[in-house]
C-alpha cells in the first residue's frame, strides 16, 4: 500500500498537519505509520457509515448516518441526544454558572488580590511625581504655591488652620485605602461633577463614601403619617408654647 499514488498524496496531507501542530521533524518510518493509521480510522468511518445505511434499507447514506457513526467512533460526544422539540432553548444553566462563579471563593481571592495596598498607592504617586517634574506649568504651579500664604497647609489640617477631623479610609501613613478594584478605579475618575457623573447608572452606588454628594431633600422626622394620637400631640414642636419657654428661662 505503501507504494500507491493515494498514499503518498495523503502522506503530504499528514506532514502538513504535524507541522501545523509544531512537529518541524519527523522519521520517514513515523510518517507511514501515522498516513497508514489515518487511512485505516477513515476506513473503519466508512463501514460504520455503510452499517447505519444498510440498516435502513437503503444504498446511499444521510446526515444521521454520519452523525451515528460519529457518536459511535467517539468523534463527537454531545452531552444528551434528545430531539430539537423536546428540549427547552431558555435554559438557566449559563446563568447559574455565572452566579456560582461570582459567590465561589476563588472570586472572593481575586478581589483580595486586586485590592489596592498601600505600597501600590505609593508607587503609583511617585510615578506620578516624576512625570509632573518634567512639566513647566507643574514648576510654576508649585512655585507659586510656595510664595502664596494661603497655599502653604500641612497634611491633617483643615482650611482654617485647625487639625481636620479624623478620617476612617485613611490609614497611619495618610493614604487612602479603597476596599475593593471598582472604588479605586471611580475614584480617579470623579475629577468633575462627581454629582452627575455616575448618576442613574449601576456604579452609583459604587462611589466611594468620601466623594457622595449630601442629600439635597429636607428630613422632616417630625412630620406623622396619619391622625396624631392625643398623648403626643401636646409634645411636638410645632404645639410648644413658646412665651412659656421663655418665662422659664428668665
Amino acid at each position: 500500500m505503501t507504494s500507491s499514488f493515494q498514499f503518498h498524496l495523503l502522506r503530504v496531507s499528514i506532514a502538513q498537519l504535524l507541522k501545523a501542530h509544531g512537529f518541524d521533524r519527523c522519521n520517514n518510518r513515523a510518517l507511514d505509520l501515522l498516513t497508514d493509521l489515518y487511512v485505516r480510522y477513515f476506513q473503519l468511518l466508512l463501514q460504520t457509515v455503510t452499517k447505519y445505511t444498510e440498516a435502513r434499507n437503503d444504498i446511499e447514506p444521510n446526515v444521521q448516518d454520519i452523525s451515528n457513526a460519529f457518536l459511535e467512533l467517539r468523534l463527537i460526544s454531545p452531552a444528551r441526544r434528545l430531539d430539537a422539540r423536546d428540549s427547552d432553548r431558555l435554559v438557566n444553566q449559563g446563568l447559574d454558572n455565572f452566579l456560582y462563579w461570582v459567590h465561589s471563593d476563588t472570586n472572593t481571592r481575586m478581589r483580595q488580590a486586586a485590592r489596592p495596598n498601600r505600597e501600590f498607592l505609593q508607587e503609583l504617586e511617585e510615578l506620578r511625581n516624576s512625570k509632573d517634574i518634567h512639566t513647566k506649568m507643574n514648576s510654576l504651579t508649585a512655585a507659586l504655591g510656595q510664595s502664596a500664604p494661603g497655599l502653604g497647609r500641612q497634611a491633617g489640617e483643615s482650611a482654617n488652620g485647625e487639625p481636620a477631623a479624623a478620617d476612617p479610609g485613611l490609614d497611619q501613613d495618610g493614604a487612602r485605602l479603597d476596599p475593593d478594584w471598582i472604588r479605586f478605579v471611580l475614584r480617579g475618575q470623579l475629577t468633575d461633577k462627581p454629582d452627575s457623573k455616575f448618576k442613574g447608572s449601576v456604579l452609583d452606588q459604587y462611589v466611594p463614601s468620601d466623594l457622595q454628594q449630601p442629600s439635597q431633600s429636607p428630613f422632616n422626622d417630625h412630620v406623622v403619617s396619619g391622625p396624631t394620637p392625643d398623648n403626643l400631640a401636646e409634645y411636638l414642636p410645632y404645639a410648644q408654647d413658646s412665651t412659656k419657654e421663655e418665662l422659664d428661662d428668665i
